[in-house]
């Protein structure tokens, strides 16, 4: 049996639900776009308010919150605007520019579709960064531009030797155990808010429940619903 999600609808302004983790492996999203009250940024739906989330695991078991990385909901991206590793030699170049928004030419792992900006200076490449977040990329993977198609954007002159990075998503998660409350909310820049919980460990030794702060609820079973919450 994987999550249990039963929704309680007694409060119109409140989104209100249990969320129970049954089995190692199960995960559940909480999807800002369906908050009544999840606003637009720049036509994207998003949820920035705090979310006082309460968990419950027996000794054995763990929870894994990640936040997803981009427009998209995504939680394999990679966060727009992080500046990646070169992994080896640099390249070197002939011509000192920057050329925006590169596709890979290959990767280790089955990630796609990102996009970075390359820059050179003093005939090599000095920074790689994020733009685009793709998909499937996790951390520890590594991306490889080759010269070929490095030179062939004409931008940076001939190129020297393939360009690889190390893949760091900044998917930012943490890890937790045992009982406790923290408050939480989706930080990344561009994200649209979403937020994913995964349990790992025996079946059903793992319970969660949450109360952002304004206007949405998550509950365990054993949270106790009280009268005169502020919608």
């Amino acid at each position: 049996m994987a999550i249990t999600t039963q929704i309680i609808n007694d409060n119109q302004y409140i989104y209100e639900a249990v969320i129970i983790g049954s089995a190692s492996g199960d995960s559940t999203t909480i999807n800002v776009s369906d908050l009544q009250d999840a606003i637009a940024i720049d036509g994207v739906e998003k949820q920035r308010l705090n979310i006082s989330l309460n968990y419950s695991l027996d000794p054995s078991c763990e929870m894994l919150v990640e936040f997803a990385t981009g427009t998209t909901g995504s939680f394999s991206g990679i966060e727009s605007g992080i500046p990646m590793e070169v992994s080896g030699p640099v390249p070197t170049t002939t011509v000192d520019s920057t050329v925006a928004s590169v596709t890979q030419s290959s990767t280790t792992g089955s990630g796609s579709a990102a996009t970075f900006d390359i820059t050179s200076s003093g005939g090599s490449i000095v920074s790689v960064t994020s733009v685009s977040e793709g998909n499937n990329y996790a951390d520890g993977n590594t991306i490889t531009f080759t010269a070929a198609d490095l030179t062939s954007l004409s931008a940076l002159g001939t190129v020297t030797g393939n360009l690889v990075v190390n893949v760091v998503t900044g998917a930012k998660q943490w890890k937790a155990y045992g009982t406790n409350n923290i408050i939480i909310k989706n930080t990344i820049v561009g994200s649209n808010g979403d937020i994913r919980i995964t349990f790992s460990g025996a079946a059903g030794c793992c319970k969660v429940s949450a109360i952002k702060t304004e206007g949405f609820r998550l509950a365990s079973p054993y949270y106790r619903k009280v009268s005169g919450r502020r919608a």
